[in-house]
């Protein structure tokens, strides 16, 4: 039995010593936000523009010789994209007007979410690669 027991002992040791914990490994992680803190002096609700779209594809008339006839047309897939987009994005947004506790005074536009913001809330402005999102 005193066998059995350090066998199995050798086995779960070797088998921990094998297994990697990825949660622990934080090489990987790069994203890393900017934050900076302020106060809002305004907020509204704002539409939001649909994309332009400068093209809806082609159309065409075919008549057949052997007696078929019919409409065709085509729409390029850019036209397609910016469709869906213009239909799945929020057509509202918020706009705030913030004063950074520098001083410095700058202005957002975020799509609407269900947090509520109001004059004089304390919020912190996260900053990425050119954007920035507003959270209490």
């Amino acid at each position: 039995m005193k066998t059995l027991s350090a066998f199995s002992l050798f086995i779960l040791i070797s088998l921990s010593a094998c297994s990697s914990n990825k949660t622990a490994n934080t090489s990987n992680i790069t994203n890393m936000q900017k934050i900076e803190m302020g106060k809002i002096i305004s907020v509204k609700t704002v539409a939001v523009k649909p994309e332009d779209i400068n093209s809806y594809g082609n159309v065409g008339v075919s008549v057949g010789s052997g007696g078929h006839s019919g409409v065709y047309g085509s729409v390029d897939l850019a036209t397609i994209g910016k469709l869906y987009r213009n239909a799945t994005k929020p057509s509202t947004a918020q706009q705030f007007i913030i004063t950074k506790a520098n001083g410095e005074t700058v202005a957002i536009t975020q799509p609407s979410s269900k947090e509520v913001f109001k004059i004089g809330d304390s919020v912190k402005i996260l900053l990425e690669d050119g954007k920035a999102k507003v959270i209490h």
